[in-house]
């Protein structure tokens, strides 16, 4: 064959040679570790580090330069074939190597669907193999690559189906590889019975069930080169540049895995070319939910050059944020530096809609509605969060399990309720979802009492919440032996609507001035509706008194204060322990003295007296 511009330099050992035709060359790389520096060094991009030994079962690899004034590729980088270089290059066409079953591998025969019937019974051949361990520092990581063969276009549809594979897994982990050089857009590997002009070859046969063609508009990927017309190289097909982007987990070490090899047998080679610095990490884009006045808004959290949004396989959309008109998995391809990369999905649906599943009683949200105070049973509003009056949503109202069947679809309904403990729910559906949210609506008697002004708000434990109730307690004691503590007084809680049993609070402690302290922490029971406080008298004979009776929430903190109800000066002040601090003023309003109760008694803190010089 005639050769123009051809030579080939032979240097010592032949630890390389170098062929260049039409500018386009391509140089052999036989020494292992210039193997490994040669992948480091031209392959490895951006946010990738290798973190163990390269392993490289390759009879040829090399690095590759296309003519950069009449490109035939359109890149530089690494070349690895099955065996035959020159065809890269206006080498020599027809017959190329054939390496007998040198150089298995299992996943590219998985992703072959490869028969065993050719000459070799592995039926994989001359496979190219580079593997290492890797971390990438973002969330995802490309790859970018062109495979070309001889053995188009003859025998497309055979099963002679040589194959690229990028292999990855993460480290020490027991699952398979994951191929992730697919067809753009499909879950289809990269191979001669793949991408194609779409048609069958010359040598196919027709009962090979092994890798048929598939049909779609991928053969625009391809591109012809029968009879090395349209391009100055031996290669009788290539694909475009592809890109194949996977997410993962930045910071781990994954296993990488780069195959190319022949099927069936070792004839007419096949090879990859693998871009400059084309093995890089990403950022896979994310896509986010924005609500606006129950409206959704999916967009992406970056800015990027363009925008497809992508929704049961079909291009929906090119702008920045879309509005979900359907439940799905939406996802996106970004335009990133000339390339488009495509977006980890979203599922939207009820769930994460922007109608927040809410309503309100009286204008209380249902979320505050168990620690609201009760309500009267008339005049009793309930209504939902705007957003569910679009024709697609369906509401059902249920009181304690029973549907409210005249509330069917209002976003709004009154209803007067008979003192008690009431369940209300809401039930949202939409095309076919649904989900409910509930609350816990207390209702009292509706009493005609008349205001008070001095009266404090009243206060409701809620169920579940922890307390501390506090109460001084003192007895008559009947007898003349010597008391310790007190054990006729008591104060019980009990919870209406639970089955748990009373809380019984009693004193302990040093008895102070004839006074004992009850101190009982308590939880309200999630199903109580009401608290009762008794007041207590087990003892046979004798009067108890009960002071200062306190309840409060275990995490704050409660002071009580003493007024003279005559003069309103202030005579006592209980702090959180519901210990007392005694005033005491003379005849006309000075502080003369201060007292502090304690464990050990009652103490004098500060004591004043004040004299005025008489007037002649």
């Amino acid at each position: 064959m005639k050769k123009i511009g051809a030579y080939i330099i032979v240097l010592a050992y032949f630890l390389f040679f170098h062929l260049e035709v039409f500018s386009q060359t391509v140089l052999n790389i036989g020494d292992d570790q210039a193997k490994k520096a040669l992948i480091l060094q031209e392959l490895i991009g951006p946010g990738v580090t290798i973190v163990s030994d390269i392993t490289c079962n390759c009879d040829f690899l090399g690095n590759f330069s296309d003519n950069p004034d009449n490109p035939t590729f359109g890149i530089d980088g690494i070349l690895l074939t099955t065996g035959n270089p020159e065809m890269f290059i206006n080498g020599q066409s027809g017959i190329g190597k054939n390496g007998g079953c040198n150089g298995f591998d299992e996943d590219i025969k998985k992703m072959v669907e490869c028969s065993g019937n050719g000459s070799c019974s592995e039926c994989v051949q001359d496979a190219c193999v580079i593997e290492f361990e890797a971390i990438f520092e973002n969330d995802g990581l490309a790859i970018e690559y062109i495979f070309a063969s001889q053995e188009y276009q003859a025998y497309t549809c055979s099963r002679y189906n040589d194959g690229f594979g990028f292999f990855i897994k993460e480290k020490d982990i027991d699952e398979d590889f994951e191929n992730i050089a697919l067809i753009p857009g499909y879950n289809i590997p990269v191979s001669i019975n793949t991408v194609n002009l779409g048609c069958s070859g010359s040598n196919n046969c027709d009962k090979f069930p092994f890798g048929k063609c598939y049909e779609g508009d991928y053969n625009a990927l391809f591109n012809e080169n029968h009879g090395y017309l349209n391009y100055p190289v031996k290669v009788h097909g290539f694909t475009d540049l592809l890109t194949a982007i996977e997410p993962l987990q930045k910071n781990l070490i994954y296993h990488v895995k780069i195959v190319v090899a022949d099927v069936t047998d070792g004839n007419y080679d096949s090879g990859v070319l693998l871009k400059m610095k084309g093995l890089y990490s990403v950022e896979i884009p994310k896509i986010s939910l924005e609500c606006n006045n129950g409206e959704a808004t999916l967009k992406t959290t970056k800015q990027y050059d363009g925008y497809k949004w992508i929704l049961k396989d079909e291009e929906i959309a090119t702008s920045q944020t879309i509005r979900p008109q359907e439940h799905g998995d939406y996802s996106v391809k970004v335009l990133i530096d000339d390339k488009w990369v495509l977006s980890e999905a979203f599922t939207y649906n009820l769930s994460n809609e922007c109608a927040e599943s809410s309503f309100y009683v009286n204008d209380i949200h249902n979320e505050d509605l168990s620690s609201s105070d009760p309500f009267c049973g008339k005049s009793v509003r309930i209504s939902t969060q705007t957003g569910y009056l679009s024709p697609l949503y369906t509401l059902k109202w249920y009181i304690d399990g029973v549907e409210e069947t005249e509330a069917y679809n209002k976003d709004a309904w009154n209803r007067d309720f008979a003192p008690g403990v009431y369940k209300i729910e809401m039930e949202i559906s939409i095309l076919g979802l649904s989900k409910r949210v509930e609350a816990r609506l207390t209702v009292k008697p509706c009493e005609d009492t008349p205001e008070c002004a001095e009266c404090p708000s009243s206060f409701a434990p809620t169920p579940g919440g922890k307390y501390v109730l506090s109460a001084w307690v003192k007895e008559v004691n009947t007898t003349s032996d010597p008391v310790f503590t007190y054990e006729k007084g008591l104060i019980e809680l009990s919870f209406e609507g639970s089955s748990g049993a009373p809380v019984r609070c009693i004193a302990e402690g040093s008895i102070i001035e004839g006074w004992q302290r009850i101190q009982r922490e308590f939880t309200v029971p999630q199903d109580a509706v009401k608290i009762k406080i008794d007041l207590v008298n087990e003892g046979p004979v004798g009067d108890v008194f009960f002071d200062d009776i306190r309840i409060f929430p275990f995490n704050g903190n409660m002071k009580s204060y003493v007024y003279d109800p005559v003069t309103m000066r202030l005579t006592a002040e209980l702090d959180n322990e519901n210990y007392a601090t005694f005033y005491e003023y003379d005849e006309e309003g000075a502080l003369i003295r201060v007292k502090k109760e304690t464990e050990r008694g009652i103490m004098t803190l500060r004591e004043a007296r004040q004299s005025r010089p008489k007037n002649k």
